[in-house]
């Protein structure tokens, strides 16, 4: 499992419907797609664990995301960091 520059551009779609008007910025990482994302002066943080979307299509990914209540779970915690893994949202690092 490794970076995808369709699946990054996938979830950065998701957010920018999610958060709209938001900035969201790529932070790097070697397991997943991680971001912070501000919005109305409220920082949040998104990891999505490679083998999380692995096998997924681009497609799939908004669907993915908001059966597993990603962007409701960030809006909740605020900047206390959220991870998806292949059985949903944790919270922290996996």
């Amino acid at each position: 499992m490794s970076y995808q520059i369709d699946m990054r551009d996938a979830l950065i779609e998701y957010l920018s419907k999610e958060f709209q008007g938001a900035d969201i910025d790529e932070m790097a990482d070697d397991e997943s797609y991680s971001f912070s994302v501000v919005s109305n002066g409220q920082r949040y943080f998104l990891r999505v664990m490679f083998e999380s979307v692995s096998g997924l299509s681009i497609n799939m990914v908004s669907d993915t995301m908001q059966s597993f209540s990603v962007s409701q779970t960030m809006h909740s915690l605020g900047d206390f960091p959220v991870v998806v893994t292949r059985s949903g949202c944790i919270f922290g690092s996996p």
